[in-house]
């Protein structure tokens, strides 16, 4: 927005119910483009187009809603100290056994989760949260089923978070695959996912997984060919090493950590590439500002000249 009275035209389209221009208006107003920031009416003008079958009006308000009412939802993995009141005492004696809460299983977490929330799902604040969560998903869904991607794969990764949000792996997966048919490479990448391990009663399909992997990776996704590479190098894939330190070369160019991790190890250890310990340590030193717990550790035994490195700081997926 250049100046006040281009705002001032597109206002005046936007109040003759052009929903076109209530989307513009709505969007200058959460970003404060030559105008003030002003969320109220940014909601305001983004419901107006909304509801006037604005499909991108219709996603940037169910998205807004959406973030609103997580803020608004409590923490509610609780502190050891009051976890004697949502759990059994099996469950608490495995979860305080960890040094640190990132370290506790994700199905522990989710049992401890799904209990805080029975707790206090009744409470008003909660309650009022939840309603606003549910608006927001039904927004979002209009805009995926007029065809945004973006939609789509935002619906397809809340379909797959715990209660309050819908938790439906099946819903999820529709609306990833309809995200995925339009060329949108996480959306690939998280079905891949889901299809190679399986989740929440959707039975394994490996080859499925691979599939999607493969086209991810043709269209870039970096931790499409991060994943490639470390089912080559375990073996899983009838492809060789030096493939696989192709594609973690292809995805540690883009500066993703995990592509980089695993490329530093297979240069420290010469294995599908020509030992080059110095290039793996300056590698190693850059993914440590990514905060992986394990890279410290492994640095150090770089930088002290160990010959091996342990099975499982080889291959990190």
């Amino acid at each position: 927005m250049k100046t006040r009275a281009e705002f001032d035209i597109l206002l005046a389209k936007a109040q003759k119910d052009d929903p076109e221009a209530q989307y513009k208006v709505a969007d200058l107003y959460f970003d404060g483009n030559g105008i003030d920031v002003n969320y109220q009416l940014g909601l305001y003008w983004g419901e107006k187009a909304a509801k006037n079958g604005q499909k991108l009006a219709q996603l940037q308000i169910g998205h807004w809603l959406v973030e609103e009412a997580s803020s608004e939802l409590p923490n509610i993995l609780p502190e050891d100290s009051q976890l004697y009141e949502y759990c059994s005492i099996y469950s608490l004696d495995q979860l305080l056994s960890y040094d640190d809460k990132e370290s506790v299983p994700l199905s522990l977490k989710e049992e401890v989760y799904d209990m805080s929330f029975e707790k206090i799902k009744h409470y008003p604040s909660v309650q009022e949260a939840i309603k606003k969560l549910e608006v927001g998903l039904n927004w979002i869904e209009k805009s995926s089923l007029q065809g945004v991607s973006q939609a789509q794969l935002l619906l397809g990764k809340l379909c797959l978070r715990r209660p309050p949000f819908p938790y439906d792996v099946h819903k999820a997966v529709t609306f990833l695959e309809m995200a995925s048919s339009q060329h949108d490479t996480q959306a690939m990448f998280l079905l891949a996912m889901i299809h190679y391990k399986g989740f929440n009663g959707l039975m394994i399909d490996q080859k499925k997984a691979l599939g999607l992997l493969y086209l991810a990776a043709s269209f870039g996704h970096p931790n499409a060919f991060t994943n490639l590479a470390v089912l080559i190098l375990q073996g899983k894939l009838n492809e060789d090493k030096e493939t696989a330190i192709e594609y973690l070369r292809t995805a540690a160019s883009t500066g993703n950590p995990e592509a980089m991790l695993n490329l530093a190890i297979n240069l420290y250890l010469g294995n599908g590439v020509e030992r080059n310990r110095e290039e793996a340590i300056d590698l190693c030193k850059q993914v440590t500002f990514f905060g992986f717990k394990m890279v410290e550790k492994l640095l150090d035994k770089m930088l002290s000249g160990a010959d091996d490195l342990s099975l499982e700081e080889k291959y990190i997926q």
